[in-house]
């Protein structure tokens, strides 16, 4: 069950208030997509994960707060306020992004990975393609800061399907190489294979853990 709460949150930057709705609950049925994407009911609980305020276009989970070490600078650089600005940009999308930068910004190359992940989600909701693939090599652009950083197989695994649904198969099937040559087992082994047979028919379109193949004993 989805439980959901309205919330009364001041801008941490601006002071503006602002009233959201937050989610307190949510439950998933059904297999999660090879990007880690829930399924229903929790697919459609977004835009309840991200706050924006309208007034300086202060993005994150919660609004009233500042991350360590923020830099208020980040707010007026050009690539923050190219986002901010832009009226095509539908605001839960626009909050992950402007979020991704903050955290980008605080060298939290994983936080900022996720936050552009989950914009290209509603991107791909909104039918909205090249601002979903624009997303998404953000996002591996962050991830790929992190795993350089901090090695993270479970990571890499994501960036193999974010590559793969931009349609960069090369760059996908390298990463599913260099996986398989270091070797992983169980259910990411699966998905790696799956995921170099998708990069080889050339599919771009979204596939989900119900088509994963576990070997049997």
């Amino acid at each position: 069950m989805t439980r959901l709460a309205p919330v009364t949150a001041t801008c941490a930057i601006c002071g503006r208030e602002h009233k959201f709705t937050v989610m307190l609950s949510a439950n998933s049925f059904g297999p999660a997509d090879l990007d880690r994407r829930p399924p229903m009911m929790k697919r459609y609980t977004l835009q309840y994960e991200i706050q924006l305020c309208q007034g300086c276009f202060y993005a994150n989970s919660d609004i009233s707060s500042l991350p360590p070490r923020f830099r208020r600078s980040i707010l007026k650089s050009p690539e923050y306020l190219s986002i901010a600005r832009d009226p095509e940009i539908e605001d839960t999308a626009k909050a992950f992004m402007l979020s991704g930068l903050i955290y980008n910004d605080q060298k939290d190359y994983r936080s900022a990975g996720i936050l552009f992940l989950k914009a290209a989600w509603v991107f791909d909701d909104c039918n909205r393609t090249d601002m979903a693939i624009y997303a998404r090599r953000e996002s591996y652009k962050y991830l790929s800061k992190e795993i350089k950083k901090t090695p993270n197989t479970d990571l890499e695994v994501i960036m193999v399907d974010i590559l793969r649904r931009t349609g960069d198969f090369s760059g996908a099937s390298k990463i599913v190489y260099s996986l398989m040559e270091r070797g992983v087992d169980g259910l990411k082994a699966a998905i790696i294979r799956r995921e170099l047979a998708l990069c080889f028919k050339g599919d771009t379109a979204c596939h989900n853990t119900s088509e994963i193949k576990l070997p049997t004993e």
